[in-house]
């Protein structure tokens, strides 16, 4: 061997080490990231062994990515798997309150992502709930890596160390298919890509190779491949399939062996063959199915997720492509009475899948109708910078290998192996395009296909040409997949320096503070929240607390009821469905409209709808607005949030005086104002009404405003009315007292609360009307009776107002 060959050769070995070193650094800088956001804007959750999320209370720290709902779900399902001590999830109760539903979702991701936990807290002292979060943020780069190097290892050994380059860097830049297994992006897309790809390229190196057993041990692990592939992701892998029965179907009509001897030899080797990989392809999937869901075979899986009958329609596929398969001899021209009696049953096989759609009346994999997709529409590049049309050319560009590898096939000079390879190859590659296009889905399913491609070409036409081919093969790789995807993929620099936040992480930042202080005041598992999707998905996830209406393929139910509610103009038809629902809040962020617009698109008088009354601060009486307080993010400027409660039905002046108040803890002086005047015109002899509009001219500085209330309110502060108050009225009571320099009849209604205080009642006051209430008792010298209650009181309070009182 010459030394420049050597020296070829111990280049390309060089690269797949260069990948790596790429999809390390890339997720290393990733996590980096997640910790700096994840510890922005307030304290860490307190640590607690017993919850199954390993945080008091249920709650969740981790701050994922561009807002991946999609994450949340599987670090969720994969705690409540090890804490419940189950090996399958079938079942949340977390969404569509309170029945919660289904799970569809195939079982490995979330045992792949419960070993990494488990790995994880061998080496630290994290509970294994904990554990699922920090796993969450390398489990999928590991999926990565594994897959680099044991298919570098493959390919290099059976087309050589340039083949095996090129694959190797076209898995660590090619985009998106790179962006699906990212650090702190938990989904199952990456063990799905990895079984599309390994249920392809056996096929396409085992065809390039002389027939035999070691081609028949190909077809097997292909058939594997797919079959696990199906398990985890049913539409990507099917699209592969037909992708796979396509190719062979053009390598038999390509196919020109050299004599007739050869032409038997390939058919009786090709049926062998493409027999096995249905066989071994259909088993694996029906056993995938079985161990999924046995015993329970009746209430199994949707439509759109693995079936037994897909598994037929395989077989069947298989056959038409074993008996296609090669060239015959003109004394085999006929097919014998057995071929054609399994070309019938092949037939039926293959039809059985719309035969049996048709009757359930479902559209299985290509079911695309679902509610959930028209409210939240995506395209072929939607998610992430997929939006961006610079992210579209990149994703496009590879496509271009397409044509030359078609090219190559029809050229004439290839060997009957080369053929078969690139057949396989392209059909793969046509196949995904196509079906990702209709699905308007996730472009990575095409790239895994794209992927052997680009191998198949370089194994069976580039590595035995000069060097100088090689090179310019490089080039184009270079130009086409490398530097476009590594712009991509390669953080920003500000995520790099760590000195800044985007929206997308402060709105994050903002939803983990709402989760935790709504779980905070109401109670670990007492909270159900009517809100957009994804805000309730975000809810779910770092409260730990349940919703309603999610974008979840299995939530169609839930979402219905959602949506429903929120549009309903008759408010006592809006209170039951509400109660039927068992919900306690409702939260509208302004930066998620989802369920504004669905409302305004679909009620002819939106402005009459629940939301509609909410966004005007015009609650019904069941409804109580709590005031929560954005935390302080530099960066986020004019967002709101409106948080309500659900309540016994409230009187006029007593839901007006508590909306009063409510405005005042928000610093809303206009609204203050105005609910303060109506107040006075409807309600002037009223005493709660009377406390409201004290506490409101008290903190707009109105003396004149405050001297008649005040006026008003003292001669009342004695009265049968004052001893009858609902408890958070009490409160304001007290402090309307205490800065009208009436100390004693202050202490007097302080001490009432204190005696009268227990966990529901403190948990109902405000945040403002909580700490007054602790300094008014430090101040007058009283104690709780009950230590554990003083506790609560002061863990209810922000951090900032747990500062001050400690002082």
């Amino acid at each position: 061997m010459s030394p420049p060959l050597r020296l070829s050769i111990r280049t390309w070995l060089l690269v797949p080490l260069a990948a790596a070193a790429f999809i390390i650094w890339v997720n290393v800088v990733r996590v980096q990231r997640v910790h700096y956001v994840s510890d922005l804007a307030g304290v860490s959750a307190e640590l607690d062994p017993k919850s199954p999320t390993g945080y008091a209370q249920g709650v969740r720290q981790i701050v994922v990515p561009e807002h991946n709902i999609e994450g949340y779900e599987w670090i969720n399902q994969t705690q409540q798997m090890l804490a419940q001590r189950t090996w399958r999830v079938r079942h949340v109760d977390y969404d569509n309150a309170p029945a919660g539903r289904g799970v569809f979702s195939a079982s490995p991701y979330r045992w792949w992502l419960g070993f990494m936990a488990w790995v994880d807290q061998l080496t630290s002292s994290r509970t294994i709930g904990a554990a699922v979060e920090q796993a969450a943020l390398f489990a999928d780069p590991a999926l990565h890596l594994l897959l680099l190097i044991a298919a570098v290892v493959y390919v290099s050994r059976r087309a050589g160390p340039f083949p095996a380059a090129i694959l190797a860097v076209g898995m660590a830049t090619l985009f998106p298919f790179g962006r699906s297994f990212l650090a702190a992006q938990p989904q199952d897309q990456g063990l799905g890509l990895i079984c599309i790809i390994w249920s392809v390229l056996p096929l396409v190196l085992g065809s390039s190779a002389p027939t035999g057993r070691s081609s028949t041990s190909r077809f097997v692990l292909a058939g594997m491949a797919g079959g696990l592939g199906l398990w985890i992701n049913a539409s990507g892998q099917i699209s592969a399939v037909l992708g796979i029965a396509a190719g062979g179907l053009l390598a038999a009509l390509t196919a020109r062996p050299a004599s007739p001897a050869d032409a038997e030899l390939a058919h009786g080797t090709a049926c062998r063959d493409w027999r096995i990989w249905g066989v071994v392809g259909a088993a694996t999937a029906v056993i995938a199915y079985l161990i999924e869901h046995a015993p329970n075979l009746t209430a199994a899986s949707s439509w759109e997720t693995n079936h037994p009958v897909y598994a037929l329609a395989w077989w069947g596929m298989s056959e038409f492509v074993a008996q296609a398969s090669g060239q015959r001899s003109a004394a085999r021209a006929r097919r014998s009475r057995r071929e054609i009696i399994q070309l019938i049953l092949a037939g039926v096989a293959v039809a059985a899948v719309p035969a049996v759609l048709f009757w359930q009346g479902s559209r299985g994999i290509l079911a695309v109708n679902s509610l959930a997709e028209q409210l939240a529409p995506q395209s072929s590049f939607s998610g992430g910078k997929l939006g961006q049309s610079s992210a579209v050319v990149t994703a496009l560009l590879p496509i271009i290998f397409t044509p030359v590898a078609l090219w190559l096939l029809f050229r004439g000079n290839l060997p009957p192996s080369s053929r078969r390879a690139l057949a396989i190859a392209i059909g793969a590659v046509a196949s995904t395009i196509l079906f990702a296009a209709i699905w308007l889905r996730n472009w990575a399913i095409p790239d895994a296909t794209l992927l052997v491609l680009l191998t198949a070409t370089t194994s069976v036409h580039v590595t035995r040409r000069a060097t100088r081919s090689r090179w310019l093969w490089s080039g184009a790789v270079l130009v086409l997949v490398v530097i476009p995807g590594m712009l991509q993929l390669i953080p920003s620099r500000a995520s790099r320096a760590r000195t800044s936040v985007t929206e997308e992480e402060i709105v994050s930042l903002i939803e983990r503070d709402l989760a935790h202080w709504l779980t905070n005041r109401a109670g670990a598992g007492k909270v159900s929240v009517l809100a957009s999707p994804n805000l309730t998905a975000a809810l779910i996830f770092h409260g730990g607390i349940r919703g309603l209406g999610t974008l979840y393929r299995e939530n169609n139910v839930g979402l219905t009821s959602a949506l429903r509610t929120a549009s309903v103009t008759a408010q006592d038809e809006a209170m039951n469905l509400m109660e039927r629902r068992e919900l306690t809040h409702v939260v509208l962020a302004s930066w998620d409209p989802l369920l504004e617009e669905y409302v305004r698109l679909a009620s002819e008088k939106p402005e009459q709808t629940l939301v509609g009354l909410l966004q005007r601060w015009t609650p019904p009486r069941w409804l109580k607005a709590v005031p929560y307080t954005l935390p302080d993010i530099p960066g986020f400027n004019g967002g709101s949030v409106m948080v309500y409660e659900v309540v016994e039905l409230q009187e006029p002046s007593l839901a007006l005086s508590r909306l009063a108040e409510c405005f005042v803890e928000l610093r809303r002086s206009e609204l203050a104002a105005s609910v303060s005047e109506a107040l006075a015109r409807s309600f002037a002899d009223d005493l709660s009404a009377l406390v409201a509009r004290a506490t409101v001219w008290k903190a707009l500085g109105d003396k004149e405003g405050l001297d008649v209330a005040w006026r008003a309110l003292l001669p009342k502060a004695t009265s049968p009315a004052a001893q009858s108050m609902l408890f958070d009225r009490r409160v304001s009571l007290a402090v309307v007292l205490a800065e009208g320099k009436r100390p004693d009849l202050a202490r007097e209604q302080v001490q009432r609360c204190l005696t009268e205080a227990d966990e529901p009642r403190l948990r109902s006051l405000t945040p403002l009307a909580l700490y007054r209430l602790q300094i008014l008792a430090r101040a007058f010298a009283l104690s709780w009776k009950d230590r554990e209650l003083q506790k609560l009181a002061r863990s209810l309070l922000p951090a900032e107002m747990r500062e001050q009182l400690a002082r």
